[in-house]
């Protein structure tokens, strides 16, 4: 059931958050907050809860339960003038090693991308509508890990639940935010860690031809991390392995990961 809410919620005004904990300590709590803020300004729900009065919450229910890495789930979804909070804290379930010593599969989704003028991607808010479109697209089909949306003009923007890079020589590339793409907190990790080696870094539009011609190719997220793609709608990515930059950026953020934890 996505995001563990009643069936009844998917269908409420309301925006989210997914954080992660690694010791039991919230890996970037903050940039998640302002996220969640920015959003509801843009919904112009009140929240009722402070920052502060969020971060108590958020600990305490951290504190309750017995896992020492977990999953953070919180929602707002309104009610009247206000809103209702919802919190879940779940056991962190890592995806097989071998997911990113080898690399996963994508596909791009037949379902095209909301437009920008309907619905803005930057927003985390609670609409699941292209989502349940591109998996019923897909039920009869072998599954792929993730599908990548494109836009109505063919535009490359994110995946369901993940953003996308792809490396192309020496230089790494992904979605800008004005084509509506999430500014994932993961992913701007990774645009702050690819300066720091001074590698330049392209936020442009780019199509499918670009993907196919690609390097490498990377999911972001907070759950995953950074997931390697090896094929994307059944072509191979590069040589077909994990490329060098994506297996140097695994390594990077989870020696980040750790440090936030200790």
């Amino acid at each position: 059931m996505l995001f563990d809410l009643p069936a009844i919620l998917l269908w409420e005004d309301g925006v989210f958050e997914t954080l992660r904990s690694h010791r039991r300590q919230l890996v970037a709590m903050d940039e998640h907050l302002d996220r969640l803020f920015e959003s509801s300004r843009s919904l112009q729900l009140s929240l009722g809860l402070s920052r502060e009065e969020i971060r108590l919450r958020l600990r305490r229910e951290l504190a309750s339960k017995p896992y020492p890495d977990a999953y953070v789930r919180m929602a707002f979804l309104r009610e009247g003038k206000g809103s209702r909070f919802f919190l879940i804290v779940k056991e962190a379930k890592r995806h097989p090693s071998s997911f990113y010593e080898r690399g996963v599969s994508v596909r791009t989704a037949p379902t095209r991308r909301n437009a920008l003028l309907a619905l803005d991607g930057q927003m985390k808010v609670k609409e699941f509508m292209n989502g349940i479109l591109s998996t019923l697209d897909g039920l009869f089909l072998e599954g792929p890990f993730e599908e990548i949306y494109l836009d109505s003009e063919g535009y490359v923007t994110e995946g369901k639940i993940s953003n996308i890079f792809f490396v192309k020589g020496g230089s790494l590339f992904t979605p800008p935010p004005f084509l509506g793409v999430l500014r994932g907190i993961t992913r701007g990790q990774v645009i702050e860690k690819a300066h720091e080696r001074r590698i330049a870094v392209q936020e442009e539009p780019f199509t499918r031809f670009n993907l196919y011609g690609a390097d490498e190719i990377f999911l972001t997220n907070t759950s995953m991390g950074v997931m390697p793609v090896v094929s994307i709608d059944g072509r191979m990515v590069g040589r077909g392995k994990v490329g060098e930059f994506t297996r140097k950026m695994i390594q990077t953020l989870k020696a980040e990961k750790g440090r936030e934890g200790a």
